[in-house]
């Protein structure tokens, strides 16, 4: 199933969106990273390596705030990047409407174009998330997250020097 959901990764979504994504996220004042469940440390991971490259990160899930705490700040200069996947949560929905009133733009990040999540986005990636197991194979959803982060770093401009300031504190 893993080895599926990566080979499907290209099919469902094309280079350009991985291209189109970083335009928005390096063109957005605030990127807002949201997940819920079991799909935070899909947030976690790409929360970490953007706060990395590029300024003005915000995660979302965090312990004493929740989505909407944080999300009440996004405007229309900002974007969200949203994590969604079965087991579905009413708060990614809610994340997703907060945003789509302020004129965010919104990528999401799903498994399939009939998500109720998929109406929100300005950029949609499926992502298949198909297992046999009780929870989801996040192999594929990693992957992509990986390859926007990528493709995000050879655009960002800055990156060496802060990478330099936080290994002088590592």
């Amino acid at each position: 199933n893993a080895v599926h959901n990566l080979e499907t990764v290209f099919s469902n979504n094309s280079i350009r969106s991985f291209e189109k994504a970083a335009n928005i996220i390096l063109s957005s004042k605030r990127k807002y990273i949201a997940a819920s469940r079991g799909n935070t440390c899909l947030c976690d991971y790409f929360s970490l390596y953007l706060k990395q490259m590029v300024p003005h990160v915000v995660m979302t899930n965090t312990t004493s705030l929740t989505p909407v705490d944080h999300m009440c700040n996004i405007g229309k200069d900002d974007c969200l990047i949203l994590f969604s996947f079965p087991r579905y949560s009413s708060i990614d929905k809610v994340t997703a409407e907060i945003a789509q009133e302020a004129g965010a733009q919104i990528i999401i990040i799903t498994d399939k174009p009939s998500s109720d999540l998929a109406a929100f986005a300005t950029l949609l990636f499926t992502v298949p998330v198909d297992s046999d197991a009780f929870f989801n194979s996040m192999v594929a959803v990693q992957f992509v997250a990986e390859a926007i982060l990528d493709t995000i770093s050879q655009h960002a401009k800055g990156v060496e020097k802060r990478l330099k300031k936080i290994d002088q504190y590592l």
